[in-house]
């Protein structure tokens, strides 16, 4: 069976239109995929995700004091377990959330590491007027730096206290989310493009360049083969190898 984790930055419990549309489409895409789909979406309300303390434990080591804290340490075991990521934000001046920050901040090492690699994704946003495109443009873009590729992103306008503003977009983009999960899911292979390759050289040199200010990444990147691969779809092959 296969499963799909959501990440949705808002607080706004039963009132949250981005947690409601994430759900919309994650029971609209268990009903459509064969083999059956278990899926979770946690909201900042469910969890304690406490703030970076820009210790730069993590760049250093791979590992974040805070994990000992708070839920941090499961939500990204559940990342690390998930067929298929979900990453969504209400917008906020036009950028996401301070909760959807903060979870940002938490495994903005996971950059530096490409954690996700392998993985695809979908990005979800909900506003009552602009700033959608500057939201989905950046968590699609944070997707990339974990290595993720993004698929989709959708918005779907909404009135304040958790009302949509048309039902009938609603309807229309739930449908076609689901059916874009449904068959990536099918199809999970990753098709590396440019951008994805541009960031996988880039790691690879600031690893060789930082590994005694930043030994962890450095092991990180030697203890899975990945400083001898030339190309990202190589780390994505030495992944699979390193899972088996």
């Amino acid at each position: 069976m296969k499963k799909v984790f959501a990440y949705i930055g808002s607080q706004m419990r039963e009132k949250s239109c981005t947690a409601a549309l994430a759900r919309r489409i994650l029971e609209e895409a268990a009903k459509k995929l064969e083999g059956g789909l278990e899926y979770e979406v946690v909201t900042p309300d469910q969890v304690t995700v406490l703030p970076c303390k820009g210790c730069c434990n993590c760049f250093r080591y791979c590992e974040c004091p805070q994990d000992q804290l708070d839920d941090m340490a499961a939500i990204k075991e559940k990342m690390l377990a998930a067929d298929f990521i979900i990453w969504g934000s209400p917008v906020y001046a036009h950028q996401v959330s301070g909760q959807t920050k903060i979870f940002i901040d938490r495994i903005s090492y996971w950059f530096h590491l490409l954690q996700l690699a392998g993985k695809k994704g979908l990005v979800l946003s909900t506003t009552s007027g602009s700033g959608y495109r500057e939201v989905l443009h950046y968590l699609s873009k944070l997707m990339y730096y974990t290595g993720m590729k993004p698929v989709g992103g959708y918005n779907v306008n909404a009135y304040l206290q958790g009302s949509f503003a048309d039902p009938n977009d609603l309807e229309q983009k739930v449908e076609k989310a689901a059916d874009l999960i449904c068959r990536h899911l099918q199809d999970p292979a990753v098709k590396v493009n440019k951008l994805l390759e541009e960031i996988f050289q880039a790691n690879k040199q600031q690893i060789l360049a930082a590994r005694e200010l930043k030994p962890g990444e450095y092991a990180f990147w030697e203890s899975r083969d990945y400083l001898d691969c030339g190309s990202f779809q190589e780390l994505l092959t030495k992944k699979e190898n390193y899972k088996k």
